[in-house]
């Protein structure tokens, strides 16, 4: 058997499960933009996604013109959702991976596969939900508009393999990874506080509610500001870590890296 009588089949087997199928353009180990490239993965169809189809004279025909086609599949309902979890050089989504397992919202996945990136697609039945993306996270979600190279598709040489199949039905609540990951953030102004200096939004020092009103062109230097003077009206380190993590100018800059960020600036005035 040929290696593209194996796409082929395979191509086959996902439309007879009734996920849409499409050709992507064939391997290339040899692209020269290595990491960086999206052409080796895009549609060798006119309407990329939107042609995918489970007729299976179609998929013969499209397979008889391009023989070396990498199969994919078309996601969202009546296709799988797939959440996708990146390896990149500037980092993985294998953390975020295990914080949603934790959380309980991955049970009754229907296959896994390892990518040729070293990360994995792990495919959920289909809905109607859009494509998403955590980029902090590497992770995207590919539902309705998407699609996804499918095993044994290979880009740069590297192929996509199935780890395992079940019979798994379960869907993937996007809103649940991004309450988990990304939670809404609370208001420093608008919360309760554990601090034993006050309780209570009202109860922050003025010096800190002047901090957290005050414009902040630069907010590198506004993060800093409010820590001083935080520290000098005589919060805690926990207390101060809490106040940043509501301060939008420093979230909006640092991200995930703000606690880090928190605690370049005690060091800075001493408070360490």
């Amino acid at each position: 058997m040929t290696a593209a009588d194996v796409t082929l089949r395979a191509a086959l087997a996902y439309a007879a499960a009734d996920w849409p199928v499409l050709p992507c353009r064939p391997d290339n180990p040899r692209c020269p933009h290595a990491d960086k490239c999206r052409v080796c993965k895009s549609p060798l169809t006119e309407h990329g996604f939107h042609d995918a189809t489970t007729s299976e004279a179609a998929i013969r025909a499209w397979w008889e013109r391009w023989p070396d086609a990498n199969p994919a599949i078309a996601t969202g309902a009546a296709g799988p959702d797939v959440l996708d979890v990146d390896v990149k050089p500037e980092g993985n989504g294998f953390s975020a991976l295990n914080q949603l397992k934790r959380a309980g919202i991955l049970a009754g996945a229907a296959a896994l596969v390892r990518t040729r990136s070293g990360g994995l697609h792990i495919y959920f039945a289909g809905t109607d939900q859009g494509c998403h993306a955590l980029r902090r996270h590497h992770l995207d979600f590919k539902a309705r508009g998407g699609y996804v190279l499918a095993p044994p598709s290979a880009v740069h040489g590297k192929l996509y393999e199935l780890l395992d199949r079940r019979p798994g039905t379960a869907t993937l609540d996007w809103t649940k990874v991004i309450a988990v990951l990304d939670p809404p953030r609370t208001s420093p102004r608008s919360s309760p506080r554990t601090s034993p200096r006050w309780s209570l939004a009202g109860d922050l020092p003025p010096s800190v509610r002047r901090a957290l009103e005050a414009p902040a062109p630069d907010r590198s230097a506004a993060l800093h500001r409010l820590v001083g003077t935080c520290v000098r009206a005589g919060l805690d380190k926990s207390a101060i870590h809490e106040i940043a993590a509501g301060y939008e100018p420093a979230v909006a800059k640092y991200g995930s890296r703000l606690h880090a960020e928190v605690d370049r600036s005690l060091t800075r005035v001493g408070a360490t």
